[in-house]
């Protein structure tokens, strides 16, 4: 067996840098978000979960995904180090798709609405909508006065 290259040993050590960073770059923008979400309100919420509700949401769901993925691939010093990033990745994809209850914090109103605000499905603009409708493109419209939208 030939003794790897030096080029591959700093390849390697740089892969494993850049992951690093990147963990800590994810992780500050997701405390930025945070912290723009949160200062102007002065509203702060009970655990991090709970910013999944907030306008923060879409930097949660992205930063927690992304945390997952160099989770796993990040490779343990051992092979019980390994199992146990690999299982922190996978979990951390459920925590970003299964999100907690909505908080109730005294005086916070949530920025995102509930299923209950969300009375009727609308096309809005910039939404991918079929190729035949023509007339339809950009405008915001209910999907339930279009009868051959209805079954999509």
């Amino acid at each position: 067996m030939t003794a790897p290259s030096d080029e591959s040993v700093h390849t390697g050590r740089d892969t494993y840098r850049y992951l690093r960073a990147g963990m800590v770059v994810v992780i500050v923008m997701l405390f930025a978000a945070i912290f723009i979400d949160s200062v102007p309100t002065d509203c702060w919420q009970g655990s991090i979960s709970a910013y999944y509700y907030t306008a923060a949401r879409n930097v949660f769901v992205a930063t927690l995904c992304c945390l997952g993925i160099m989770l796993i691939v990040y490779k343990g010093s051992n092979d019980t180090e390994d199992v146990l990033l690999n299982l922190a990745g996978t979990l951390a994809f459920f925590v970003a798709f299964v999100p907690v209850s909505i908080p109730e914090a005294a005086g916070c109103r949530q920025v995102l609405p509930t299923a209950a605000e969300k009375s009727k499905p609308t096309i809005a603009r910039g939404t991918c909508i079929p190729f035949p409708i023509y007339g339809w493109v950009g405008k915001e419209r209910n999907v339930n006065s279009v009868p051959h939208l209805r079954a999509i």
